[in-house]
């Protein structure tokens, strides 16, 4: 760590900037696109379910790949290589044909995406004091937060306005920048493990094992942010709630507000009642969006939503990195995303299927996302026993 006590450095920001801005290319049309699919495309809300969640699958299958090819080069070019894929896949939404072309260009994204999240996170972690590491990924994780909460709103606005194909453009373009100030990070802080001379196919250089019960946790929450993502827009059309989208600005706002204060508690050794609390904060969020008839609703489950996701999830991340050394940082960071992946998959792939049997009604919603937030009770109650556990055992 060369940065004493510093947490604004060049590189920090740089690499924050790249990740941030790619978040925000994907998720100005990411929530969009199941309405895409069902409304403009006719795709049934299964199949459409499947495809969305085709993206976070592939990512899942890829990031263990990632985290070894991370490790043995610089972040240079890796990083303007991921965001090459993203570019790609994003432009090749504008010349939809087809199901089968939809889910090309969304594996395309799922392969720049798991490259430059599982190097992104762990480039930054060796650019912050040791002893300021929770602060400093909290500061990371609010700059991907506001980007990729802002995002929603911006893309339904731009999709409205210009319709999802031009949208898909504006996007592609967005990535394309990240390309050239990954390009412009300065060589010298590049992060490479020394005498990396090969790449060795070992299951320590894929996934890490002391960081998988993590991951696990990781998975649990990220399955109740993708069927927000997935559904929520649909949701407030079928039951008339004006303003929807407000529900990503308002979890921004409150992103920013709370990252940096639960850096700090972390720090301070509190980083299992972020966890425990955030996650039941969350479930609470999810299940007044199941019961929500009017916007002032959408309003107070975004508050929820907001402290629980900017909470839980961050913090785990970061608990993620402190199971391994520094020079492993990249697989710490792979094994995390790949909880996080696996739950992005399972949220819309089980929720469409759950949905395609009980029907598009009010209450079928209603139903998938009070199991989702008893699903989330339920993790921090889990949780509470893994600590409890780890705590006794010295883990």
């Amino acid at each position: 760590m060369e940065n004493k006590g510093k947490i604004w450095s060049i590189p920090f920001i740089m690499g924050s900037l790249v990740s941030g801005l790619s978040f925000l290319g994907l998720f100005i049309v990411e929530p969009v696109t199941s309405r895409f699919l069902i409304d403009t495309m006719h795709i049934d809300v299964l199949t459409a379910g499947t495809i969305v969640g085709i993206l976070p699958l592939v990512a899942l299958l890829f990031r263990p790949v990632s985290s070894v090819i991370s490790n043995r080069f610089g972040i240079k070019y890796l990083l303007a290589i991921s965001m090459g894929f993203m570019t790609i896949g994003l432009f090749g939404y504008t010349l939809f044909s087809g199901a089968t072309w939809f889910i090309i260009c969304r594996c395309l994204i799922a392969v720049g995406i798991s490259i430059s999240t599982t190097l992104g996170a762990a480039y930054v972690a060796t650019m912050i004091p040791a002893e300021r590491i929770n602060e400093g990924m909290g500061y990371y994780g609010l700059i991907i937060s506001l980007f990729s909460a802002f995002a929603p709103t911006i893309g339904v606005m731009l999709v409205d306005e210009f319709g999802f194909i031009n949208t898909s453009y504006i996007a592609a373009f967005i990535t394309f920048i990240c390309i050239v100030i990954a390009i412009a990070i300065p060589r010298k802080e590049e992060f490479i493990i020394k005498n990396a001379k090969k790449i060795e196919f070992s299951i320590d250089n894929f996934i890490s094992i002391k960081v998988i019960p993590i991951a696990i946790f990781s998975a649990l929450i990220s399955i109740g942010n993708g069927v927000v993502s997935a559904y929520i827009l649909i949701v407030g059309a079928q039951r008339q709630i004006p303003g929807i989208v407000s529900f990503f600005t308002i979890i921004a706002i409150v992103g920013f507000a709370v990252r940096p204060l639960v850096g700090r508690m972390a720090d301070k050794g509190k980083s299992h009642l972020i966890i425990i609390f955030g996650t039941i904060i969350d479930s609470i969020g999810v299940a007044i969006i199941g019961l929500a008839s009017k916007n002032k609703h959408i309003m107070q489950a975004s508050f929820f939503k907001g402290i629980g996701q900017n909470s839980a999830g961050p913090t785990l991340q970061v608990e993620a990195m402190k199971k391994l050394p520094v020079e492993q940082g990249t697989v710490a960071s792979s094994t995390y995303f790949i909880g996080v992946d696996l739950g992005a998959a399972l949220g819309p792939m089980v929720s469409g299927a759950l949905i395609s049997r009980l029907g598009t009604s009010s209450e079928s919603y209603r139903t998938l996302f009070l199991l989702t937030a008893l699903l989330l009770a339920g993790t921090a109650i889990a949780y509470i026993i893994y600590y409890r556990y780890s705590k006794k055992n010295g883990d």
